[in-house]
């Protein structure tokens, strides 16, 4: 882990704790990159091969596994505050001002109900991401940080490809971008110094 996403790591964990209730070293991280596409892209929407590879840039969910089914997500690069639950996931925002960038948690927690244990367990959290406003695959990176998320406090083990089609899901289905499997394939198969053939 490279200086700068040790010392991001340990910043978005201090503002997770602005309320002094959550121990900092309770805290964890999911971590997923941006890609770039050096050849192919959108090719695949058509099954057509594509190149994909991870760059430095990122996105950053520090949170907590809570008590209940509840999820409050807020962010540092946007205003305003998500809440959902777990047990009743839904694409409707829970009030008329919720942001807009809550839609992409909604489509994980979306994808991922038919995964979650009956009594599902949600999550405090805040999210950051190096281009929030979009490009690299920025979508396809905060959805796969919202599953690995979700999926680490209710301990599910989320294999690869299960995780490549629950973004896929979340972003076609739910988000309602048509979108391949380039985006989250290339972030879930990064490897370091390597271009991911699909």
């Amino acid at each position: 882990m490279n200086d700068n996403l040790a010392g991001k790591i340990e910043q978005i964990k201090r503002q997770l704790n602005t309320r002094g209730d959550v121990e900092t070293s309770a805290v964890r991280v999911a971590v997923a990159p941006y890609r770039v596409c050096p050849i192919g892209a959108h090719s695949d929407h058509q099954g057509g091969p594509v190149l994909g590879m991870a760059v430095s840039a990122y996105t950053l969910l520090a949170f907590t596994p809570a008590p209940t089914s509840d999820v409050v997500l807020t962010s540092e690069n946007f205003p305003g505050e998500i809440r959902l639950d777990l047990n009743r996931p839904t694409m409707k925002p829970a009030t008329a001002d919720e942001p807009n960038w809550g839609r992409y948690l909604r489509g994980a927690a979306c994808a991922l109900r038919n995964r979650l244990p009956p009594e599902a367990r949600g999550i405090a959290g805040r999210v950051s991401g190096s281009l929030p406003a979009g490009g690299l695959s920025s979508s396809a990176s905060v959805i796969l940080s919202y599953l690995s998320a979700l999926g680490e406090a209710n301990a599910l083990a989320l294999e690869p490809r299960e995780l490549i089609e629950l973004a896929l899901k979340a972003e076609k289905d739910f988000v309602g971008v048509n979108v391949g499997i380039l985006d989250p394939a290339a972030i879930v198969g990064a490897r370091r110094g390597h271009l991911l053939a699909i």
